[in-house]
């Protein structure tokens, strides 16, 4: 399974490597954090990232969802934050990361996603997170 299959994201803001798992339940992610890049301060990447790679895993499987069902995937736009828990503050270049998201409800074009972010071979999560997602009227 390609991510752009299932992802309107593109380099540089694809920031996932590679779609691992994705069912009705929800998307497990990988991606290796780059050397150098948009993100880096001072030769390291915030933990705050993890938002976005919950975001974008957020996305895969929305999009994976439109695509079972035959229908055009749809933009997102994450609208909130409900929890956010960093348990490190930055991830290092070439660290190995898992981010992997749970479909906990939705009502109408409105899905709420529960998510962790952990580094390979961890089973400890690094980022623990809650986001709130709608999505855009199909076109």
């Amino acid at each position: 399974m390609e991510l752009s299959e299932y992802l309107p994201h593109r380099p540089p803001m694809l920031l996932l490597d590679r779609l691992l798992e994705v069912s009705a339940p929800g998307a497990t992610a990988g991606l290796k954090v780059p050397q150098e890049g948009l993100f880096h301060l001072e030769g390291k990447v915030p933990s705050y990232l993890g938002l976005e790679y919950l975001a974008q895993t957020a996305a895969l499987h929305a999009g994976w969802l439109a695509a079972e069902a035959h229908q055009p995937a749809r933009l997102g736009k994450l609208i909130a934050v409900r929890s956010l828990e960093l348990r490190r503050p930055f991830f290092l270049p070439q660290d190995g990361l898992l981010a992997q998201v749970w479909l906990e409800g939705e009502q109408g074009a409105t899905r709420l996603y529960r998510g962790t972010v952990r580094r390979e071979g961890e089973t400890e999560p690094v980022v623990l997170g809650t986001l709130t997602v709608l999505l855009e009227a199909p076109p």
